[in-house]
């Protein structure tokens, strides 16, 4: 059925009395067997296409919807093919525009169920058998002008495919808030390259597959990336652990991707969001209390969770350089927001767990001022590594303030480590400002390793703590290492407030050659204190306390005590001079 109000006479009228638009657009408002094309939908003409809530379009193969003039689609119906493979929903041809609207449901998928072959008690086989489909596709080549929008569904069964996927360039948004499903190897929920505006990922993604990716922006967005809903990668066939894991075959235990790629610039920043919460000053008839854009009912909260080794959430690209620019919202100044919450989770053994992990991959990654952290990140292994931030070579974040939780549990074998906040060799931090907690748990106290703060790149001069930095559970337990520094290091431990809960490290604390400066007016410290080489210095006051042995290195050492303040332990002033 064809409208044609902007022909007649009366179509002025109408679009005036009615509000809307007025300009042509062709209907399929009931089930239908054939394929539609923009070009011609319209008797052999271009036409907009919009399939309503009771239209639908079933094929057996090939492609429901081309965009290949410049039209809008919408489909608030049903597009189905079954059992095909190189298959897709929407495509979108070169150099087109027009806004793709998707509000009801793209279903790309086969007649195949995993079998128990082997009678062993778990399923076997692949996940999919068929390929190359796609929900919607953007294909490559000139850019397509026009906002891409999701808020209904996808389900795609089938490897090397995809839920959303932009091989060409797209200047407009790219928003979603419904859910995305995709098994198979080697897919994505949404995979994307430029973008000129604005990526807002809200909704649900999923990912089930080995290599595959929940979400990942591949190139340059030249606005903000905002992910405030549930995104999940996993090529496992149990996330969770049976009692019995011996009769679990190969195909039960292959590693996915990570949830969230970004590997190209984003000039707007990123930011892992939750909706605000209304303060008493606050309008109750202003319905975007954040100025975000975004309706405040309509934003969820950011959760991002990868099953297997994969990095939870990867920053960066193995051969280009990557920028991230400032986030707006709020006005920190920070390039990367973690509001919601990270994590990633090994599940079997000898299996290494990470949260997020920024650079170290090849090329350097600089994040504007840096990285703040007032939600979790977190890192859980069975018996191998688990790291909950890591700062690879080649990345450059000059503060990372943590108001929430980054905490990494793992470690009952030897030679692995459970580890917090990890800066590699050949990053760059200038600052840690923890208001939060970092911690890091071992599982075994015979041969589990705990760091809390790890700075292997010796560039960390300054260390504020009013949180909680904590390391247990290990045969080695160490709160923070910052034994590569050189230059020397401020180290600070006071009260955030009149009121706020008193501070605490508890893990040994390594500082390095350097001359070092450690000052603390509250809370306590649990654990060896080795100041190492240099003049270095050693000042409490308040009531803090400091329970464990302190040793100064080859250089002048100062010790101050001051108020109530307490050292229960040895003291070793070194081979220089000290003064008490």
């Amino acid at each position: 059925m064809r409208h044609l109000l902007a022909c007649t006479a009366i179509a002025p009228v109408l679009a005036a009395l009615a509000g809307t638009d007025a300009a042509a657009e062709t209907q399929i408002t009931s089930a239908t067997t054939a394929p539609a094309r923009t070009s011609t939908v319209a008797s052999g003409s271009a036409d907009d296409i919009t399939i309503t809530s009771a239209g639908s379009i079933t094929l057996t193969s090939g492609t429901a919807v081309t965009v290949d003039s410049n039209n809008d689609v919408s489909n608030a119906g049903t597009i189905t093919i079954n059992d095909a493979d190189n298959v897709t929903g929407i495509l979108v041809a070169p150099g087109t525009t027009g806004d793709i609207t998707n509000s009801g449901t793209i279903t790309l998928t086969e007649d195949y169920t995993a079998k128990d072959d082997d009678d062993d008690g778990d399923t076997d086989g692949p996940f999919a058998k068929g390929s190359n489909k796609k929900g919607i596709w953007v294909q490559s080549g000139a850019g397509h002008s026009g906002d891409i929008s999701h808020s209904g569904t996808i389900s795609i069964e089938g490897n090397n495919s995809a839920g959303i996927r932009l091989d060409g360039a797209l200047t407009g948004d790219l928003a979603t808030s419904g859910s995305i499903t995709v098994v198979g190897d080697n897919s994505y929920g949404v995979v994307a390259n430029d973008v000129a505006g604005d990526v807002t990922l809200r909704g649900a993604i999923s990912a089930t597959g080995e290599n595959s990716i929940g979400a990942a922006l591949l190139g340059d967005v030249d606005g903000a990336v905002k992910i405030q809903g549930s995104i999940v990668s996993n090529g496992y066939r149990y996330t969770t652990r049976p009692a019995d894991t011996e009769d679990l075959d190969e195909d039960d235990l292959l590693q996915g991707g990570s949830a969230v790629v970004i590997a190209g610039n984003v000039s707007g920043g990123v930011i892992f969001d939750v909706p605000p919460v209304a303060g008493d000053d606050d309008d109750e008839d202003d319905t975007d209390i954040d100025d975000d854009g975004l309706a405040d009912s309509t934003e969820g909260s950011a959760s991002i969770v990868t099953y297997g080794s994969s990095a939870a959430v990867q920053v960066g690209a193995a051969d280009t350089d990557t920028m991230i620019g400032a986030v707006a919202a709020g006005g920190s100044g920070y390039g990367l927001i973690v509001n919601g919450t990270i994590a990633g989770y090994g599940i079997y053994d000898g299996v290494d767990a990470n949260g997020l992990v920024i650079g170290g991959l090849g090329g350097n990654v600089d994040i504007a001022k840096g990285v703040l952290v007032n939600g979790s990140i977190g890192a859980v292994s069975y018996d191998s590594n688990a790291t909950a931030i890591r700062l690879g070579s080649g990345a450059r974040s000059d503060t990372i303030q943590i108001g929430g939780v980054v905490g990494a549990s793992g470690s009952s074998k030897e030679g692995t480590a459970a580890r917090g906040l990890v800066i590699d060799s050949g990053a760059t931090v200038s600052n840690l400002v923890v208001g939060g907690t970092v911690a890091a748990a071992a599982l075994d106290d015979e041969k589990g390793t705990a760091i809390a703060i790890l700075d292997s790149s010796g560039t960390v001069s300054s260390l504020k703590n009013t949180g909680a930095i904590t390391a247990s559970g290990g045969a080695t337990n160490i709160a923070i290492d910052m034994s590569a520094n050189s230059s020397g290091v401020t180290l600070s431990q006071s009260l955030a407030s009149e009121t706020a809960k008193a501070p605490q490290i508890t893990g040994d604390i390594r500082l390095g050659s350097g001359n070092d400066n450690v000052t603390v007016s509250a809370g306590t410290i649990t654990g060896d204190l080795a100041l190492g080489g240099g003049n270095d210095s050693l000042s409490l006051s308040g009531a803090s306390r400091l329970t464990g042995d302190t040793s100064f290195g080859t250089g002048s050492a100062s010790l101050t005590l001051s108020d109530t303040a307490a050292i229960v332990g040895a003291i070793d002033f070194g081979g220089g001079s000290g003064t008490l």
